[in-house]
Formats: structure tokens, sequence, C-alpha cells
């Protein structure tokens, strides 16, 4: 039952994402941070927290692919949890901040 209800969770907010980034991508901003020391930060801010950490996602490893490398988030593919933080800013949007490697 347990395993159930996680997998409806994960395509209702499946759904959710792709609809949401569909309709509000233009008012997604992100700015990726490069570091001159390897550990980079990617920021950005939106309406709906899940899109804004997609955004962020999407830009760390578009900014690796551009150098022939990939992303590493917390030292594998993908893996972003530990590496992501929200805040909220003045006008309500979700600004998620993730921190991520290239190799």
């Amino acid at each position: 039952m347990k395993h159930i209800t996680i997998i409806l969770i994960g395509i209702v907010m499946g759904l959710g994402l792709t609809s949401c980034a569909s309709s509000e991508e233009d008012s997604t901003h992100t700015q990726v941070l490069p570091s001159e020391y390897g550990l980079h930060r990617v920021v950005s801010k939106d309406m709906d927290k899940y899109v804004a950490e997609s955004a962020a996602v999407d830009a760390a490893k578009e900014y690796c692919l551009n150098r022939e490398q990939e992303a590493v988030f917390g030292g594998s593919v993908g893996a972003t949890s530990r590496y992501l933080s929200y805040t909220e800013s003045s006008n309500r949007e979700q600004v998620a901040n993730i921190t991520f490697r290239c190799r």
C-alpha cells in the first residue's frame, strides 16, 4: 500500500511539473554562478518550487555539457536533495539553490 501511494504521488507531481513547466516557463529566472574553485551554484526563481528546482538542475546539466562534462550533485549524477535548498523571496517566488560540480 505504501509503494502504491508513493507511485501515485510521483505521477501526480510529474503531471503537475509538466503542466507548470509549459505554462509558466516564461516566469522562471535561472542563473548559474560559476566558481573558480569548482563548486558551482545555480539559483532559480519561480512561483512553483518544483519548476524552480527543475530549471536549476537543467541549467547545471547544460553548464557542464557545454564544457563536455557532466553535472554531479553530491557525489552522484542526479542526487540533488542534499545540495538543494529553498527560500521564499519578497514577492512569494520560490528560490531553488543547488550546488554542483562538473566532471
